[in-house]
């Protein structure tokens, strides 16, 4: 099933951060309390909650301060396998594509 959201990725990227300011602010955390509990310097902090601009890293560790981390396991659900036939394709489709082979990567070693 295809979802689709009416927000971009930019309005997306500054609701989170304010959701992430509200959930700080309830729970009676400084914005400097915050940055030194998730080891990201203070002006970083600033411009995530101004902005909601900052890297995925440090986004979950905000994330796992207030206490939301859980909430990204399902940001990526695995598909759904509904036969072993569908395992067999999905590990065949993993196989690397490009490059050496290990056959050939065995022989260019000797």
């Amino acid at each position: 099933m295809l979802l689709l959201s009416l927000l971009t990725p930019s309005e997306s990227c500054a609701k989170i951060a304010t959701r992430a300011k509200a959930r700080r602010v309830a729970l009676g955390l400084t914005q400097a309390e915050l940055a030194r509990r998730t080891g990201i310097a203070l002006p970083t902090l600033r411009v995530f909650e101004q902005s909601g601009q900052v890297s995925l890293e440090r986004l979950l560790r905000i994330a796992n301060v207030l206490g939301v981390l859980a909430s990204f396991d399902d940001a990526f659900p695995a598909p759904i396998s509904l036969t072993m036939d569908d395992l067999d394709t999905m590990k065949k489709n993993t196989r690397r594509k490009y490059g050496r082979s290990t056959e050939q990567q065995r022989k260019s070693s000797i």
